[in-house]
């Protein structure tokens, strides 16, 4: 049996740790796996079938990419491996949206092989960010008898049933979980708790510093791993730096980092070693390896429950597990009230002496609002007596909650017999024609009231806005340097007028120094600098400045005026405090015209952000020019998700700057600026006065 595994990276996580322990399982059950992952991925394994494939890493961008040319290269890789295709093809997350390419291989997949579609977790619960990045909705989801889908959990199982895919084609997998071989710590030593996770939003680290905040003295609670993803990290740092600069005890991304004692190495084994509670606040798993991991450890689980996972593995410790942490509605605005915990197995624990009528889960707060809560318990403690006291019971409780027998279900062994057992169940099947469900119907059992959370549909906050300049801030016509005899003789009258001998066709003659400084570069897109080309033309020594002589010259050659509402837009955005930048093809000109026209504007755009093409030599679409930008972005602690890029045309502005992760906005809104080309933008503006609303909605 040849079993292909796709996934985007094998990068530290819940889903690379179930395909490092299926390929294991498989190869153990005498199985041929391979495991096709996309390239870049640090550290990989030695002892793993792993096969890196170009184009199968997360990808926003096309480049020179197409679901075609992706297919034939899994397809090869396959062949290479096996001498031929592989029985199987099993897919992790193909409908994620991190990838546009990957739900049409899938799609193009499912007419001629058999294949299983495992999915951790979903763009439609609460990943609105990724909608953008699926291309074919319409045929995510193909169902025949020789594909099978397998869910974490029955919550996602029963979303997909109702959309009318058969229960025979949806069994639940839950994650194969093996004992560990761990070090209990002392009775006496101070307690440690340990949340082992990478902190993304949906960890919900604001209640993680909370309790870190409220644990009795002494208590130390460590984050093993950072996000890896960029958009991710500027909210990680935030957390990070509000924890230092009000002295929470809380470590962050400790794993290869610092070491849990003097003597003790920083690996992850070492931390769990030297636990003594396992520590969850997650508000969204589709499995939450750390629930079970505890059992597999033996160590007691601290946090918050997700009812959907307790539901489905009874083996999950819920002693210390609370449903909510409830904080008055009032209590964002004032410290003098009160706040509950909910445990899952008494009744509430009061914070405080008072409940208010109207009460906010902690975890379904916004970030700020978040601190500003902990703030407030922080300088009032005894409005959390209660969840104090609640925490000083659970941390000193050391017991093992359940036994290492309930996880049998969960064993390799029992793993290998269920896969074995569907793969020959699908390799049996015939090739049948294909049917999609509706994805509307998936979409609206997770687009309810109740599944709203704000770590999970809040988008990232745009810190910085950039924009093209021709085209989005200013009307102007073609400004390529071409051979323009209708423009010779004001060409010739601006020469004399600085100076300037007569020249004889001088437009010619400019186009001509530009081919020629154009073939000469090394880059893919080069751009030149007008003023050292009229000193090359006219034989003017380095020292002489050419500017104003540029200057005069594009104002006659290609006039611009403001687009509308430009000027006002940008002095919006800078006094709502958001850092401004250019990034535009464009000549020393530029900035005193955009200047002169938007009114008095350089004062709102941030120098080292301010990015022409003649001051570096390449030109949009280099992915050069736009790498420059990420690096002086990275300077000021700001992500390209952090960052929206402005601009009219989709091959020049927005294909580029979304293959570096910018989140984009395509300027629509009048004549000259419409350019052809198929992208898909964040936002689409038919007028430069919505774009503070999009920012900040």
């Amino acid at each position: 049996m040849r079993i292909a595994i796709v996934h985007y990276h094998l990068s530290p996580g819940g889903v690379t740790r179930l395909i490092e322990s299926t390929s294991k399982i498989l190869t153990d059950a005498g199985i041929d796996p391979i495991i096709l992952i996309g390239t870049g991925s640090r550290n990989l394994p030695t002892d793993l079938p792993i096969h890196e494939i170009e184009g199968l890493n997360y990808l926003k961008s096309p480049g020179n990419h197409t679901a075609e040319t992706l297919l034939e290269s899994l397809r090869a890789a396959a062949k290479n491996a096996f001498g031929s295709g592989p029985d199987l093809w099993h897919f992790h997350n193909h409908s994620l949206g991190k990838n546009l390419l990957l739900d049409q291989v899938v799609a193009q997949l499912s007419v001629t092989d058999r294949m299983v579609l495992q999915l951790h977790d979903l763009a439609e619960d609460g990943r609105p960010q990724n909608e953008h990045n699926i291309s074919e909705p319409r045929t995510l989801y193909p169902v025949a008898p020789h594909i099978s889908y397998l869910f974490l959990n029955s919550k996602d199982a029963e979303v997909f049933q109702s959309a009318g895919l058969p229960a025979s084609q949806c069994p639940i997998f839950p994650n194969p979980i093996e004992p560990v071989v761990c070090h209990t710590p002392p009775k006496n030593s101070p307690a440690l708790l340990l949340a082992p996770i990478r902190a993304i939003r949906r960890k919900n680290v604001g209640e993680l510093i909370l309790l870190a905040a409220l644990a009795p003295r002494g208590t130390r609670v460590a984050i093993t791993r950072a996000p890896e993803n960029p958009d991710a990290l500027p909210v990680y740092q935030r957390w990070k730096s509000f924890a230092e600069k009000h002295h929470i005890p809380i470590e962050f991304e400790v794993v290869d980092r610092l070491s849990p004692s003097i003597s003790s190495d920083s690996s992850f084994q070492s931390w769990v070693d030297h636990a003594t509670h396992f520590v969850t606040t997650s508000v969204a798993e589709g499995f939450g390896y750390p629930f079970l991991e505890s059992v597999a450890a033996q160590k007691p689980l601290i946090g918050r429950n997700l009812p959907h996972l307790t539901r489905d593995h009874p083996a999950i410790p819920q002693t210390y597990l609370y449903d909510r942490l409830l904080i008055p509605a009032s209590m964002v605005e004032r410290t003098e009230n009160s706040a509950t915990i909910s445990n899952a197995e008494t009744s509430d624990l009061t914070i405080g002496q008072t409940l208010e009528t109207a009460q906010l889960d902690f975890g379904n707060l916004p970030e700020p609002v978040q601190k500003s809560i902990i703030l407030r318990l922080i300088a009032n403690p005894h409005f959390a007596s209660n969840l104090s006291a609640w925490l000083e019971s659970a941390i000193s409780d050391r017991e093992v909650q359940t036994p290492l027998a309930q996880l049998e279900p969960y064993s390799f062994k029992a793993y290998e017999k269920k896969l074995t057992e569907l793969y020959q169940h699908l390799i049996g099947q015939p090739i049948s024609p294909i049917t999609y469900l509706e994805r509307e119907k998936i979409l609206d059992r997770y687009r309810t009231p109740e599944n709203f959370h704000h770590l999970l549909n809040s988008p990232p906050i745009i810190r910085s806005v950039i924009f093209d300049i021709y085209g989005t801030l200013l009307i102007a016509p073609s400004g390529a340097v071409k051979s323009d005899p209708d423009f010779d003789p004001t060409l010739q009258k601006i020469l004399r007028h600085f100076g300037h001998p007569q020249l004889h066709a001088p437009t010619a003659l400019l186009h001509a120094a530009v081919l020629k400084h154009h073939a000469a570069s090394s880059a893919s897109h080069p751009e030149i600098d007008l003023r050292q080309l009229w000193r090359e033309i006219l034989s003017l020594p380095p020292e002489v400045d050419t500017a104003p002589l540029v200057q005069a010259i594009e104002d006659a050659w290609h006039p611009c005026s403001e687009m509308p509402g430009a000027g006002k837009t940008l002095r919006t955005l800078a006094r709502s405090g958001v850092i401004l930048g250019v990034l535009s093809n464009a000549q020393s000109n530029t900035l005193p015209t955009l200047d002169r026209l938007l009114g008095n504007i350089l004062p709102d755009l941030t120098e080292s952000l301010t990015l022409f093409s003649y001051q570096h030599g390449v030109a949009k679409p280099s992915p050069d020019f736009f790498q420059l930008l990420v690096t002086r972005l990275a300077e000021r602690g700001i992500s390209p998700g952090e960052t929206l890029f402005v601009g009219n045309d989709p091959q020049q502005d927005i294909l580029p700057a979304a293959a570096h992760g910018f989140r984009t906005a395509l300027f629509t809104g009048h004549p000259s600026s419409r350019r052809p080309g198929n992208c898909r933008p964040d936002f689409i503006l038919e007028n430069l006065s919505d774009l503070p609303v999009a920012v900040f909605s």
